[in-house]
């Protein structure tokens, strides 16, 4: 099973009826992927822009 993620791989084995055991880890892991995901949006669409303007002025 070759999967890019534990999201990936726990869903396949979901969807073919496997036991799926669900980690604190995992649950971390996850849970910091999607956080980092948030902050790297943040500074592209928002932050960024308000330093152009900051430093226009």
């Amino acid at each position: 099973m070759h999967a890019k993620s534990f999201g990936e791989n726990n869903y396949r084995l979901y969807t073919d009826d496997l036991p799926v055991f669900v980690t604190a880890d995992s649950v971390l892991h996850a849970w910091h992927r999607s956080f980092d995901a948030f902050l790297s949006d943040l500074e592209t669409e928002i932050l960024a822009r308000k330093l152009e303007l900051v430093l226009r002025a």
